[in-house]
């Protein structure tokens, strides 16, 4: 009789255990989705500039050039730097 009972209880506790961790594992998608295009998002509504910040040495100089060879909308501050122009 008990285990009658029992198994009774068996077949109704887990399916809802089932269905809690169901929406556990959504509700946590969900949330990492938001959480990842949120940034992407707020910084496009916002027109935010993209900013970039090295620290150059003489070595990697012709390396920088050929990186900022194809953009046209930068701006470089050189502080301390002897003849050197983008």
């Amino acid at each position: 009789m008990y285990l009658n009972i029992l198994k009774k209880a068996m077949n109704v506790i887990l399916p809802v255990f089932i269905i809690l961790a169901t929406m556990f594992v959504s509700s946590s998608v969900n949330n990492i989705m938001s959480v990842t295009t949120a940034l992407d998002n707020y910084l496009k509504m916002a027109n935010a500039p993209d900013y970039l910040t090295m620290t150059i040495d003489k070595s990697i100089e012709k390396q920088v050039k050929i990186l900022w060879n194809g953009y046209k909308n930068f701006t470089t501050i050189c502080r301390n730097c002897k003849n050197f122009s983008l």
